[in-house]
């Protein structure tokens, strides 16, 4: 994938801290649409997430997320992920650890519109000023 193709996927920005929400997996954006394919690995995926969620202690979630996505990696699946928008530019796919990947149904289309940065100090300085 190249850089514009990234550039594209890249759905929402944090508040100045180098997170994004990313589109990754199988799926496509063109004109505002974004298309998931019709994935085989969709069912296995959702399996071992539920199975992930179901059995692992809610105060180890987090702490165990990472080894959940290591072993779903080779699995091609429409998500959401919460990564460093600076990698995933370069390649690469590094949790911010704030939330889990939000998997998408496979053979959909939905309405996608780009979400600016959004800064939460600009509502400060205006009534500062």
């Amino acid at each position: 994938m190249n850089l514009q193709d990234r550039k594209k996927r890249v759905i929402a920005r944090g508040e100045q801290s180098n997170h994004s929400h990313v589109l990754v997996g199988d799926a496509s954006y063109e004109n505002e649409i974004i298309t998931t394919n019709e994935s085989p690995d969709y069912s296995e995926y959702m399996d071992r997430y539920n199975d992930f969620i179901s059995k692992t202690n809610k105060e180890k979630l987090n702490e165990k997320y990472p080894e959940f996505q290591q072993s779903v990696s080779h699995l091609n699946v429409a998500k959401v992920c919460h990564i460093k928008e600076t990698s995933w530019l370069e390649g690469q796919e590094i949790w911010t650890g704030e939330h889990f990947d939000i998997p998408l149904p496979a053979k959909t289309k939905m309405k996608y519109i780009q979400q600016g940065e959004y800064d939460p100090y600009d509502g400060f300085r205006e009534v500062y000023d």
